[in-house]
């Protein structure tokens, strides 16, 4: 009845600001807990339950669900465990789930893991969340969104007046909310007809998509100090000056919450590890095993079904030759890859995601060709990538990390970081060894050819077809034969002595006379013997040593005691 902008009207519309002091806002605030204490009291009286809020899931109830639909293994289970887990990993408000597009990630280059900006429709703001991978593939949501883009059956060409939702099944839904609890309920047993053969005994009617959130808020408020728990949970800065202060530093302020919804508990006495990000595995770890990039990069293409209809950012700058340098999300796509090589072994043990498998085993023959084992081949290079991920998550692993009560999982995972730090030292010792055998075999092969091909030079040089010198010339030496040296065997010797230790020194008479001069007294003093035959010249001594004299060549013997 008052005119539009009146005092009137502008006095009553105060009341709808919590923190006015007008006589209508106060009066407003009483109105309103008149009406909850009448509220309140009245349940009271009838026995109505006044708190309809669903119960907070755990987390070996929401790895239940997530192992579940890894065993079911289609395109459908991957979405919908990316849906659990993406849910959990973003703070638990189902409501802005169905915004989270390609278009709003990004590489952190820094922390190295993939980031997701969403809007937050309800106070008309954004926020950062991070998908990290996990202490374990149940809970590893990088991991999740691999499976998810490998087996999606919604693809689309790129337009980039279209974004590209993740959660395409989200966008046919009017509310996320009921969409993820039919998710969580399709798990319950008899609930389903198509799901049943997953169902986990564990699960109950009473979860909704909103125990996701209580989840996230119980396990936060266990872990980090209260403002890290009110930032990943509330709205952006709700509540907290402290917060506006900061000009940037969105992805810093997400690190600790994802690290502890990634399943690494930090210390029990607050946030006691460093701002170290949870990295992500890398395919780096496969240099040290000669893999070919241009091929690995074939397999991410093919895997991930990425041709010149997608995103631009998820090209390859050497394969496509269209673009200067990878794509940014390349580096996130890539480790997706690792993640999946990662966990390819624990997989097949466990009969998980065959569809999956057998994609990356057909892809694989069908790149590097069928010759060798592709199971074993992605087996070795998963746990490559697996050394070099723990060994980069050490700082997650160390002694300030709560020990849960009655296990001992923090000491097992450091042991197994110990243990990998072994095996890759071990494996660089056997390599290096092969590598050093490798180079002796090629020196021999060498020694051999040069060899031969002296042999061959030298008969070439023999025969007059070439004139050319391999090695410096020796002095012409004459030596006396083998029947030479028998017919004048010293007597005095035995045969085997004889042949197994005697000293003999051959001399030029004619360049050396001292040593007949020096020898001259020695054989005065001595009893002498001696003979002749056909021009040689044989003395005998009684200490059993002899010389025999055949023109210029002379050769002594001596007796050796």
């Amino acid at each position: 009845s008052h005119g539009h902008g009146s005092a009137e009207t502008k006095l009553f519309l105060t009341c709808k600001t919590i923190k006015n002091a007008t006589d209508a806002a106060r009066w407003w605030k009483r109105l309103l807990v008149s009406l909850e204490r009448d509220f309140f009291q009245r349940a009271l009286d009838t026995n109505v339950k006044n708190d309809c809020s669903a119960p907070a899931l755990s987390r070996d109830q929401i790895s239940a669900m997530v192992r579940a639909y890894t065993v079911e293994g289609s395109g459908e289970g991957a979405e919908r465990k990316l849906t659990l887990l993406a849910t959990v990993q973003l703070g638990g408000r189902p409501g802005e789930l169905p915004y989270f597009a390609l278009d709003n990630m990004q590489w952190d280059h820094t922390n190295r893991f993939p980031v997701v900006t969403l809007p937050m429709p309800k106070v008309s703001e954004h926020k950062v969340s991070a998908l990290t991978s996990g202490c374990d593939q149940y809970q590893d949501a990088l991991l999740a969104l691999a499976d998810h883009l490998a087996l999606d059956p919604f693809r689309s060409v790129h337009d980039p007046d279209v974004s590209q939702w993740v959660l395409k099944r989200l966008q046919r839904t009017e509310q996320a909310g009921p969409a993820i609890t039919n998710i969580i309920r399709d798990l319950v047993p008899g609930e389903s007809k198509k799901w049943g053969p997953y169902a986990c005994q564990e699960i109950y009617r009473v979860y909704t998509a909103y125990s996701l959130r209580h989840y996230v808020a119980e396990e936060l408020m266990r872990f980090l100090p209260i403002e890290h728990a009110v930032n990943k949970l509330g709205h952006q800065g709700s509540g907290l000056t402290l917060f506006e202060y900061l000009d940037g530093g969105e992805i810093g302020k997400t690190v600790p919450a994802s690290i502890v919804l990634a399943g690494y508990t930090p210390g029990s006495t607050g946030y006691s590890p460093s701002r170290i990000g949870l990295f992500s595995p890398e395919l780096n770890a496969l240099a040290e095993l000669t893999v070919d990039p241009l091929k690995l990069d074939l397999f991410i293409n093919q895997l991930y079904c990425i041709d010149s209809a997608s995103d631009p950012r998820m090209f390859n700058a050497a394969l496509t030759k269209t673009q200067l340098q990878d794509g940014d999300l390349r580096l996130m796509i890539r480790a997706c890859f690792a993640s999946q090589l990662m966990y390819h072994e624990e997989r097949t043990e466990k009969v998980e995601m065959h569809t999956l498998r057998v994609k990356m085993l057909e892809i694989y023959r069908e790149i590097f060709g069928s010759t060798s084992d592709a199971h074993k081949t992605l087996c070795c290079w998963g746990k490559a990538i697996r050394r070099r991920f723990t060994i980069d998550n050490l700082h997650l692993l160390g002694p300030t990390r709560h020990l849960q009560p009655g296990g001992s999982g923090d000491v097992t995972a450091l042991v197994e970081a110990i243990t990998c730090l072994s095996e890759a030292f071990q494996e660089m010792r056997i390599n290096s060894a092969m590598e050093m055998r490798h180079i002796l075999a090629e020196l021999a092969l060498t020694r051999k050819e040069v060899t031969e091909m002296k042999v061959l030079f030298a008969s070439v040089k023999e025969e007059g077809g070439i004139e050319m010198d391999l090695e410096p010339p020796l002095p012409e030496q004459t030596y006396p034969s083998a029947a030479l040296l028998s017919a004048t065997a010293n007597p005095y010797i035995p045969t085997s002595a004889a042949t197994s230790a005697p000293t003999i020194a051959a001399a030029d008479t004619s360049s050396a006379p001292s040593c007949a001069s020096a020898s001259a007294p020695a054989s005065a003093a001595a009893s002498t013997s001696s003979s002749s035959s056909s021009g040689v010249q044989t003395i005998m001594t009684n200490d059993g040593s002899s010389k025999v004299t055949l023109g210029s060549l002379t050769v002594e013997t001596a007796y050796l005691k």
